[in-house]
């Protein structure tokens, strides 16, 4: 199974525009993602998540949620092994809602890169506190798991709790804040189809800067094997043989020769006015 990463022409060029082993990828800053409110989002959904439990369990005192709502905790746990980075991927190869988000409007490529290897690539010495995650868009499927898991948990937590016990001793808490916060997405992204690679990187000096739209986007750089990509799509307003024959000799002088019968065009009938 392959995954697809839209992205512009300028940086598809930035990517492959190499004779090194690997490729580099930017990942994001999990903060500054297109949906400003979906970090807010799966937070809501955990506290929502907390209060039923409470609610159905009749516990009245000393009650977990005033907890986490009086404080900021949930956030400072997301962000306990590192600040959050992550690459978007989509199951989709040719699908016109994306281009138009993330391809330059028709004008960009995706990038297939097989899911099997971004799988093994998080689990290497080289890559620590690296998932890949694929999102969840229903409300109610995330809310079960968020329940179960409060239904394991919820004992184990002390009456007397404080930010200083939390953050040392629950973390299992953390590692779900951390979880749910990648991979809850609201029902509106639902054709969106999204896989993500995350790290929560924790050594500030891979951290890097670009500059958009009057803000300082952090991203850190991630190293993927060549081998990994295994086909490129043409967004549907690429659909010119120039175009084609200019990225085949391209590759071609980059060494991915495995790349030169693997250019696709889009199908989608669109057109930019």
């Amino acid at each position: 199974m392959l995954l697809y990463h839209y992205t512009s022409l300028e940086t598809f060029f930035k990517i492959f525009n190499t004779k090194e082993k690997k490729i580099t990828f930017w990942a994001t800053n999990a903060y500054y993602m297109n949906d400003p409110k979906e970090i807010e989002y799966s937070f809501k959904l955990f506290i929502d998540s907390l209060e039923f439990f409470e609610k159905e369990t009749n516990i009245k005192d000393n009650k977990l949620s005033d907890f986490f709502k009086k404080t900021d905790m949930h956030n400072e746990l997301f962000k306990m092994f590192g600040d959050p980075f992550l690459i978007s991927f989509s199951e989709s190869f040719d699908d016109l809602s994306m281009w138009r988000f993330y391809g330059k409007n028709g004008d960009g490529v995706s990038i297939g890169i097989d899911r099997e290897y971004l799988i093994e690539f998080s689990k290497t010495n080289e890559s620590p506190n690296t998932n890949l995650i694929k999102c969840i868009y229903e409300e109610e499927k995330l809310l079960k798991e968020l329940k179960l898991f409060w239904i394991n948990n919820y004992s184990y937590f002390p009456s007397n709790l404080s930010e200083k016990t939390l953050s040392h001793q629950n973390e299992n808490l953390i590692f779900l804040i951390q979880k749910i916060a990648f991979i809850a997405k609201q029902n509106s992204y639902l054709p969106e189809k999204e896989w993500r690679l995350c790290k929560s990187e924790v050594n500030k000096k891979n951290m890097n800067f670009t500059f958009k739209n009057n803000v300082f986007l952090p991203y850190i750089k991630l190293e993927f094997d060549r081998e990994a990509v295994k086909e490129i799509v043409l967004g549907p307003c690429l659909n010119n043989e120039l175009t084609k024959k200019s990225m085949d000799i391209f590759l071609e002088n980059n060494n991915f020769n495995n790349l030169k019968n693997n250019i696709i065009k889009s199908k989608i009938s669109y057109r930019q006015i």
